[in-house]
């Protein structure tokens, strides 16, 4: 099957308003971050109650957790040696003050500078959408018949805004799934090459106190701390972004 049969195919089974409900529904389970990160039992009771019996319901048979938590669901015959990952995250920035976080609203756009309907929720711009882009991108392709001979993998994990790499090692280390290609949740509505990458240092400096009256006899922590913050930036540019010499970013 060629590219223009495929998209023949799925195009006509690909609904807007299909779309929009499963983000209703999945901005109304909270699954919020709080001081347990991914530890919080809400974030567990998400997956298991607004992703897992819907990846079921399309037709996975394969679905199980890693030891941390993270869902890992697999479809195909895995006979081509070809496989492709999804990766959602449940994790979402908590509902602080803002109205109705999980009703799913859905509003005009207008007032907010956009066209058509905006759904309106905690996690509608960041995970959620995401996700149901995905289950609408995999459960068009299932229902399609097409047979696929690789592996599709759907990956739900309990982070999102923490910043850390713990899920996402536990399902590549720990429970060893790999894939020819992922395809991560992003921002923007494109699909982007690679990512900027991301290190994590951890700098102590340390200082000597001292009575206000006689600076000279203590060391200032937070000056040290600013100087180091100084020479980072002199030598190192973070004022753009660093292409390969692929081109991509």
């Amino acid at each position: 099957m060629n590219d223009a049969e495929i998209k023949a195919l799925l195009e006509p089974r690909i609904s807007r308003q299909r779309a929009k409900d499963l983000l209703i529904a999945l901005i109304k389970v909270p699954s919020p971050q709080t001081e347990l990160l991914e530890d919080e039992p809400l974030l567990k009771a998400f997956i298991a109650s607004a992703i897992e019996p819907r990846l079921r319901g399309m037709g996975f048979a394969e679905i199980g957790y890693d030891a941390m938590g993270n869902l890992i669901a697999t479809y195909g015959a895995g006979t081509s040696n070809r496989s492709l990952m999804l990766v959602g995250n449940a994790m979402n920035q908590p509902a602080a003050t803002m109205p109705n976080p999980y009703a799913g609203d859905v509003v005009d756009g207008a007032a907010y500078g956009l066209p058509g309907e905006c759904v309106m929720g905690k996690g509608a711009s960041e995970q959620k959408a995401n996700l149901a882009a995905m289950l609408h991108a995999v459960e068009t392709v299932i229902a399609s018949k097409v047979a696929i001979n690789g592996k599709l993998i759907f990956t739900c994990c309990l982070s999102g805004e923490t910043g850390k790499h713990d899920a996402m090692r536990s399902v590549v280390e720990g429970a060893g799934m790999r894939a020819d290609m992922v395809v991560l949740g992003g921002t923007g509505l494109k699909i982007t090459l690679g990512n900027r990458g991301r290190i994590d240092v951890f700098v102590t400096v340390k200082g000597s106190p001292c009575h206000s009256s006689r600076p000279w006899d203590g060391v200032n922590a937070i000056t040290g701390a600013t100087e180091a913050i100084r020479l980072l930036l002199h030598r190192v540019k973070v004022d753009r972004p660093i292409r390969n010499s692929a081109g991509s970013r």
